[in-house]
């Protein structure tokens, strides 16, 4: 009897962590949506999909992210993290507004901390310069001979 309490007392953990898992995931946007051009209101589109730009930004970035779904085709993502300074630990944040509209998904609203970019402009220049410095893959209209994007720098 004795022999059976330790495989019975793992699979009961096992079994109470998958079930965890299982019901506790995450809201993230679906991939339909993150492979859709990103853009700002007013502008062409950037060449670059909204999970292609946010891949390459978190290569060397340390903030954590999460996802908050806000409308029907709207989304928020909360970026933080704490930087140790001189004087104690500070807290940088950006919240950003992504909303699809048409064939593509707009950057609509910027909230941030004092010293990032306010607005959905100055925002995707500093979004767009990690694929842009990296040569990302461009989607597929892009590809096209003349076609061009907002702030897009060709191989």
């Amino acid at each position: 009897m004795r022999a059976l309490a330790g495989p019975a007392v793992a699979l009961t953990i096992a079994i109470g962590f998958l079930a965890y898992r299982a019901t506790s995931s995450e809201a993230v946007p679906s991939r339909k949506f993150t492979d859709l051009e990103l853009s700002v209101p007013g502008q062409e589109g950037s060449c670059y999909s909204l999970g292609t730009v946010l891949v390459a930004d978190r290569i060397f970035d340390n903030s954590t992210r999460s996802w908050k779904k806000i409308g029907d085709d709207e989304w928020q993502l909360t970026k933080e993290r704490v930087i140790q300074g001189y004087g104690g630990p500070s807290r940088e944040f950006s919240t950003l507004t992504f909303e699809k509209r048409g064939k593509a998904v707009e950057l609509t609203a910027v909230q941030a901390s004092p010293g990032q970019p306010q607005d959905p402009e100055s925002t995707l220049e500093q979004l767009l310069s990690e694929p842009n410095d990296r040569h990302s893959t461009p989607v597929e209209r892009c590809n096209e001979p003349g076609a061009s994007g907002y702030l897009f720098k060709r191989k």
